[in-house]
């Protein structure tokens, strides 16, 4: 069993093809070759960590993209991923892990996002129980999406 770790991969949404400029002339296009990469290096026994934003807010337009995917996919809640999606898979906030003999936290957005005291209304989910004295204390290393 192989582990790899991705994130935002915004399947079916089409306004991020234009947003962060990836080459697909629509999200049919970019939906078939993301899956395409996506089994064509992870295997059906393997582990996959995603960090967020998988998809679409309509579970109608991922859950076909979702069963088409090779491997245990465990799922960390990005802020594009919408209640009409997370209601029918499991999600988690965050993941603590052990890889070797370091400790990792699994999060969609960089700790440092978290701390600024700013937070916009698209934050607001993001419960900020973990202090940076938690992180300097509890991990090694933080693995994260978003940015």
């Amino acid at each position: 069993m192989k582990r790899f770790w991705i994130s935002d991969t915004h399947f079916s949404h089409q306004n991020i093809i234009k947003y962060t400029d990836r080459p697909f002339g629509n999200v049919d296009i970019m939906n078939k070759e993301l899956i395409k990469r996506w089994n064509s290096v992870v295997g059906k026994n393997d582990l996959v960590y995603h960090l967020g934003d998988f998809g679409n807010w309509k579970w109608v337009d991922v859950e076909p993209i979702y069963k088409q995917l090779k491997g245990k996919i465990l799922l960390i809640r990005g802020n594009h991923d919408h209640e009409t999606i997370r209601r029918n898979i499991d999600w988690v906030q965050r993941m603590s892990l052990k890889i070797g003999p370091y400790y990792c936290l699994l999060n969609h957005m960089a700790v440092y996002e978290w701390a600024h005291e700013k937070f916009s209304d698209s934050r607001k989910w993001y419960d900020k129980h973990i202090t940076r004295e938690d992180l300097h204390e509890n991990y090694d290393f933080v693995l994260c999406g978003h940015s």
